[in-house]
């Protein structure tokens, strides 16, 4: 199982330089563009909520990322010490109605649910950890 651990701090700027390395980090590990092109779209959508809405005081505090690649599944997990937040808990999107008619929010937890195979959470230690999984495909394989 090859695996990385990225900190970076709750601002904007450090969220460029933190998807350049997770994808390099995948097509290390022999996945495709498009493998790192969800990674980095689900990192993205959970790291900015985080960014957004963990921590209103807005004080510096640190987001961990951490991917673990192994023979038939990619994990990704974010880990925080913000506000406690379940995104699991949050009822799906509402993506049938008029735009104009929908509430604002929910579709970054919606497009991570419909690219990943598992989303989870837990609260351990004063720090939201949200886990998603998905089965690679044979078409992510370098390989294939």
């Amino acid at each position: 199982m090859k695996r990385l651990d990225a900190t970076i701090g709750n601002t904007p700027e450090e969220l460029a330089p933190l998807l350049e390395r997770a994808a390099a980090f995948i097509g290390e590990a022999a996945l495709s563009p498009a493998a790192a092109f969800e990674a980095q779209l689900v990192i993205e959508e959970a790291v900015v909520n985080v960014i957004r809405y963990a921590f209103p005081g807005g004080e510096r505090h640190d987001i961990v990322v951490r991917i673990e690649i192994g023979e038939r599944e990619m994990r990704i997990e974010v880990i925080d010490d913000g506000v406690p937040f379940d995104p699991t808990r949050v009822p799906p999107a509402d993506v049938t109605s008029p735009i104009e008619s929908r509430p604002v929010g929910g579709l970054g937890i919606h497009l991570i649910r419909s690219m990943m195979d598992q989303v989870g959470y837990h609260r351990y230690d004063g720090h939201n950890h949200l886990t998603m999984a998905k089965t690679i495909p044979p078409e992510w394989r370098k390989d294939a």
